[in-house]
């Protein structure tokens, strides 16, 4: 569901938005680390983007998260995609606004939060950074001083896929000595695998290593996220043969394990809503969204339980029934009230529904 928009939470921080105060941002990217005695925060954003919006009237507006930024942090904001700052960009591998890279005085990168972050946890991870706890920075430097540690470089493989992306290179090198030093057929071994074969699909090669993979190993849990990368890399490259062949196989292996298992849901919901795309598969993707919405997890926003009612209502659309389609719309439109996708998707509907 594309067109949806994203839900404006209130805030529950015990302290309120500060209208008085704000934090003093200095524009642009920092040109010499060594001068500054305090960390320093880079917030790349980027106009429009909802999220960054987000992020500057609910979380950067709030007093702890204001005087704690003052106290103990350089504070820098730059546009993400304009052609001066592209440079910083690449550099700095930032791939998804906002991104807020925190930076010690020799230019060292310390750590960074991505996406928009209630303030809440916003402020206890600046907490975190400044106390130096588990940081991105403190997982290198150890890699350095134990450099076969397994844990460490399972660790910090994930922070730099988490930073990069699919096919990263930073990412795929440690991934690469994992499986090298780790116990072949040993979970770690064959995650690491995983990893590697996953990145390895977004720089175009086929994914036949990753499907003998998932073949092998047969871990349900272990390759649901093997499974969307197939699907995805077919779909990247507009097979739709194949994309529609290994979706069907693998939300079957999905669905027969009846887990409610957040991430299993949704890669169903997702399946549910690209067999209503093309049209195929129409009874069974009802089926198995069925099974999705009849366990939507509490933890699930209002936008994302949304977005499954909105792929059943696709699906049954696609089945002639409107009338149903109709009354999931209007549930839809009271998590999302203000939506104006869904109103004219249900004044749409009203018109041919008798």
């Amino acid at each position: 569901m594309k067109k949806l928009l994203p839900l404006i939470f209130l805030l529950s921080l015990s302290c309120n938005i500060e209208q008085n105060i704000e934090i003093q941002w200095a524009e642009g990217f920092p040109q010499d680390f060594t001068t500054h005695n305090k960390i320093i925060m880079v917030d790349f954003y980027g106009k429009p983007c909802t999220p960054c919006e987000r992020m500057f009237k609910e979380t950067f507006s709030v007093k702890d998260v204001i005087q704690f930024c003052e106290k103990n942090f350089d504070c820098y904001k730059l546009m993400a995609w304009a052609n001066e700052n592209k440079n910083y960009q690449i550099k700095n591998r930032v791939y998804e606004v906002p991104t807020n890279i925190f930076f010690n005085k020799e230019g060292e990168e310390i750590e960074r939060l991505t996406g928009f972050i209630q303030p809440e946890k916003f402020y206890k991870e600046l907490i975190r950074i400044y106390q130096g706890k588990n940081t991105y920075l403190i997982l290198k430097n150890n890699l350095k001083e134990d450099p076969n540690n397994q844990e460490i470089i399972y660790e910090l493989a994930i922070r730099e896929a988490r930073i990069g992306r699919k096919g990263d290179k930073e990412s795929q090198k440690l991934w690469k000595r994992l499986a090298n030093v780790s116990e072949p057929a040993t979970y770690k071994h064959d995650y690491a695998l995983l990893n590697y074969y996953t990145g390895i699909l977004w720089k175009n090669e086929n994914p036949d290593s990753l499907i003998q993979l998932m073949e092998k190993i047969k871990d349900f849990d272990f390759n649901v996220d093997g499974y969307k990368t197939v699907v995805d890399y077919y779909r990247s490259k507009d097979n739709n043969e194949l994309e529609i062949k290994y979706y069907k196989k693998y939300s079957d292996l999905v669905y027969d394990k009846k887990s409610v298992d957040e991430k299993f849901l949704k890669f169903l919901n997702g399946y549910a809503l690209r067999m209503s795309e093309f049209n195929i598969n129409i009874p069974d993707a009802l089926e198995k969204i069925d099974f999705v919405v009849s366990n939507l997890p509490d933890s699930f926003s209002n936008y994302e339980k949304a977005e499954i009612l909105y792929s059943k209502a696709e699906i049954l659309i696609k089945s002639d029934q409107n009338n149903e389609a109709l009354e999931l719309i209007k549930q839809c439109l009271k998590l999302l009230p203000d939506n104006e996708y869904l109103i004219e998707k249900k004044n749409g509907l009203e018109k041919i529904v008798p």
